[in-house]
């Protein structure tokens, strides 16, 4: 109503990009002792990143303290971490996150002998079965005999179960040694 009007000061509208993934984690399989990592790309302003870790088979998901980069490093994992899902929530200009989608860390373990096979003295004729019992994921077996001493082994052809069985052993047989080379997705050289 008055003279002179007012002018007020400018102000500037600043507008950011919202967050987008271009790239979500991907599943992994590492051995027990290993390290694993997840990384997620994404666009977008000024992004700040949360990890978060679903250790039920329902994904319930927990933020993991300190995680906050674009990648998750899991530093010598263990078996208790099998089946995790990890993800990750990011944040740009606005206040609600976006989640990616979860990636499942598979924590393989390595092969472990916890029965060993035991000498036996046999009559001839007789039969007699030498086993093994280990754990580890992916367990294939190989058994193998020496006629030397135990100097060299060659494999038994056929022979690739946790039960090695020897039927109507004779003399010639007396002296053999008998072992099995256990691998696994851990240990692919063997382990006897």
């Amino acid at each position: 109503t008055c003279s002179p009007a007012a002018t007020s000061n400018a102000a500037t509208l600043s507008v950011g990009n919202a967050a987008a993934i271009t790239t979500n984690p991907v599943s992994t399989a590492v051995c027990v002792g290993d390290n694993a990592s997840f990384t997620v790309v994404a666009t977008g302003s000024s992004l700040t990143y949360q990890w978060q870790v679903s250790t039920t088979s329902v994904p319930t998901f927990t933020n993991i303290t300190g995680a906050t980069s674009a990648t998750l490093n899991l530093p010598v994992v263990s078996a208790s971490q099998n089946t995790n899902k990890y993800r990750v929530v990011i944040f740009s200009c606005s206040p609600t996150g976006i989640n990616s989608a979860p990636a499942t860390l598979t924590v393989n373990n390595p092969v472990a002998i916890q029965t060993q096979p035991q000498s036996i003295t046999l009559c001839e004729v007789e039969n007699t079965t030498l086993s093994v019992a280990a754990t580890g994921t992916g367990l294939t077996y190989q058994w193998q005999i020496s006629t030397d001493g135990g100097t060299n082994f060659s494999n038994v052809t056929g022979a690739t179960a946790a039960t090695l069985d020897l039927m109507a052993v004779t003399p010639a047989m007396n002296g053999n040694q008998y072992r099995v080379v256990l691998t696994g997705t851990c240990n692919p050289g063997g382990v006897n």
